[in-house]
């Protein structure tokens, strides 16, 4: 099989993926925040998405959320046919911000007015200086 073969392959069962998945409704959602800390996760602070789906005769639901330690986990539970239930959650920290607070942005506008301002008496100092010069210049003429 060839490599394009491949993605091709790979890129069809992503799509049949997506269509085959459902979102969580309201009440399994629900199950997910009143077990979660049951099962050892870490709390749920915020739900950031969920789907559910079928493979073969398994129900598979997911869940990603916020926990209430800043962190970002995905939760799982599989129901077998004959009622057997398998759970599993995995938590990552959230990666670091490279932006700046918005006291740190407020002080970066004033360096900016700060700096245009230096600008402007630079362009006023560096045009006297031309203007003198010119003025000596033109005395020579005389």
């Amino acid at each position: 099989m060839s490599v394009l073969s491949l993605a091709r392959a790979a890129l069809l069962l992503g799509l049949v993926y997506v269509c085959y998945s459902k979102p969580l409704s309201k009440k399994q959602i629900d199950y997910f925040k009143s077990h979660a800390e049951e099962w050892g996760a870490p709390a749920i602070e915020k739900v950031l998405n969920g789907t559910m789906e079928k493979v073969k005769k398994v129900k598979i639901m997911k869940m990603n959320y916020e926990s209430e330690d800043d962190q970002l986990c995905s939760l799982v539970l599989r129901k077998f046919p004959k009622g057997k239930i398998a759970h599993g959650w995995n938590c990552a920290s959230k990666p670091v911000s490279l932006k700046k607070d918005d006291e740190d942005e407020d002080d970066t506008d004033e360096s900016d007015d700060d700096s245009d301002e230096k600008k402007k008496k630079h362009k006023k100092k560096k045009d006297k200086k031309k203007k003198k010069k010119k003025d000596e210049d033109d005395d020579d003429f005389d």
